[in-house]
């Protein structure tokens, strides 16, 4: 059995609450093996704030031994860094709101009177919890995705369909251009095709 290091001390909340039987099946016992667990989680932890701390120092002496030129380089890239992010956080932001809100049936106004940036987290994702919250204030539409797309695409059936050839039309065109204006719809009316 592996030895038990008494130095570290399990911080994880999940393993405090947990009650293990003390042998398993087919002998194993199953409370060295969580213990075991616990310490090997703890050192990872230990060593990741020590990664932590190492990477802010390095990026510290990086920065001090920079030239001024270089500094202005990294502040510059930085800038455009957080600028792009601002600007397609944004984006992404809105996309996930407009389809949030046709998910919940909410009826979402005009999203140019809407503070984005707020929904949006610090590294300009957009924050699915601050979105929730948004749109249970806002009053349901009645309808839902489903029927918003049905009643947006039955109407302009129409509106939609090519124009339509007569038989003169066809006289006039090569057996490779009417094989065309089939594919593409236009002789529905003629083959009576609805």
């Amino acid at each position: 059995m592996p030895e038990n290091d008494t130095n570290t001390t399990p911080t994880d909340d999940t393993t405090a609450n947990t009650t293990v039987a003390d042998t398993g099946t087919d002998g194993v016992d199953v409370a060295a093996l969580v213990a075991e667990r616990d310490k090997w989680r703890t050192m990872a932890r230990k060593h990741e704030a020590g990664f932590k701390d190492i990477t802010k120092k390095y990026d510290q002496l990086s920065q001090s031994q920079m030239s001024e030129t270089e500094k202005a380089i990294e502040a510059a890239k930085a800038d455009t860094r957080k600028a792009t992010l601002a600007e397609l956080g944004a984006k992404l932001t809105t996309a996930e709101l407009t389809a949030r809100a046709a998910k919940a049936g909410v009826a979402l106004p005009d999203v140019s009177y809407i503070n984005v940036a707020v929904l949006a987290g610090d590294d300009g994702e957009p924050n699915g919890d601050a979105i929730d919250a948004f749109l249970r204030t806002l009053p349901k539409s009645g309808k839902s995705f489903d029927q918003d797309v049905f009643h947006k695409t039955a109407g302009n059936r129409e509106a939609n369909k090519p124009p339509q050839l007569t038989r003169s039309d066809l006289q006039r065109m090569t057996n490779d251009e009417i094989n065309v204006a089939r594919l593409s719809g236009q002789l529905n009316d003629l083959l009576g095709i609805k």
